[in-house]
């Protein structure tokens, strides 16, 4: 990924996303994009709410 300019993450021989390194790695399309590049990026939640960008979640634990 440091060499790439854009990659694709393929599932089963379908794209499941395109981009550049950075945005895939920080904004994995679907879950299945997230596992693919290591479990950090993905957090389980509900989301509870968002303004733009941000959101405010409610984790399996009950914390928010």
């Amino acid at each position: 990924m440091s060499v790439s300019d854009r990659i694709a993450i393929m599932n089963h021989g379908r794209i499941d996303q395109v981009g550049g390194p950075g945005e895939v790695y920080e904004r994995p399309a679907i879950p299945f994009v997230g596992r693919f590049l290591g479990e950090a990026n993905l957090i389980e939640g509900t989301v509870m709410a968002q303004a733009g960008e941000v959101m405010r979640l409610r984790l399996p634990s009950g914390e928010e």
